[in-house]
């Protein structure tokens, strides 16, 4: 927890609780104990205290008209001290996740990207190539392809 505090941007913008992300990094040894207490309790019990449940939701524009609410995107500050719990928990979650995944898996992985699954794919098609083999490919652009779907069609849909 010392290290999550002391690891911590002392600019942070605050969050609804208005703790001082400076005062929590200068205090991370003396405090850490106690908040680890917090962390260990609301893991335990699987409770977190309404406090931590709340945020202020900033908008920030992204492009176009300012005068389009689909041209900004929110942001969410919510309290420091529930941020690095919430941290701590994802990166746990996101080892656990990591060791179950393919090796093929490139999107949303720490270190690969769109270009290592292209670089892979076109040392796939060389080494055919290689050997004599015909390879044709088809990519897709499924970036958008989410916006497009009547998202209550999926939430209906029976599992």
């Amino acid at each position: 927890v010392a290290a999550a505090l002391r690891s911590r941007d002392a600019n942070k913008a605050t969050g609804p609780d208005e703790s001082s992300a400076r005062l929590l990094k200068e205090t991370a040894e003396q405090i850490s104990p106690t908040l680890s207490l917090f962390y260990n309790k609301s893991l335990q019990t699987c409770v977190s205290p309404e406090e931590c449940k709340l945020a202020n939701i900033v908008p920030i524009h992204k492009k176009d008209d300012k005068d389009h609410v689909e041209n900004y995107r929110a942001i969410f500050l919510v309290s420091i001290i529930s941020n690095v719990l919430e941290r701590r928990v994802l990166i746990r979650l996101r080892d656990h996740l990591l060791l179950m995944l393919d090796s093929a898996q490139h999107g949303f992985i720490p270190g690969k990207s769109c270009m290592t699954q292209l670089v892979k794919v076109i040392d796939y098609i060389g080494s055919l190539g290689d050997s004599g083999k015909h390879t044709d490919v088809i990519y897709l652009d499924m970036s958008k392809a989410f916006d497009k779907v009547q998202h209550s069609l999926i939430l209906d849909k029976p599992r």
